[in-house]
């Protein structure tokens, strides 16, 4: 008889602190410190995912690539429920900087 293989734990959710680590699962996500703050956590290159601040919420939903008004327009969810962000030359929806 022959044992299941392990199974590989995925973490459960980080400590949402601005500037602490965060897991790749967690990428695109609102999270709230225990101060209140509202952080998303984001891919920061070499730094790995860390929480940080964001701009204004709009709570809309939007596609990435689609047109927005930048400046008017800042971070809005996708239709899963990530983070995206207006901006670029042609002020458009996308997942990050």
């Amino acid at each position: 008889m022959h044992a299941p293989p392990p199974s590989q734990v995925q973490p459960s959710g980080s400590l949402v602190v601005q500037g602490g680590q965060c897991w790749e699962s967690e990428a695109r996500s609102f999270g709230t410190s225990a101060s209140g703050q509202s952080l998303v956590c984001i891919y920061g290159g070499a730094g790995g995912y860390r929480w940080v601040q964001h701009a204004p919420n709009s709570g809309e939903v939007h596609n990435i690539g689609d047109p927005c008004n930048h400046p008017d327009d800042q971070v809005a969810v996708d239709p899963e429920g990530k983070v995206i962000m207006c901006g670029g030359p042609n002020s458009t929806w996308s997942a990050g900087p």
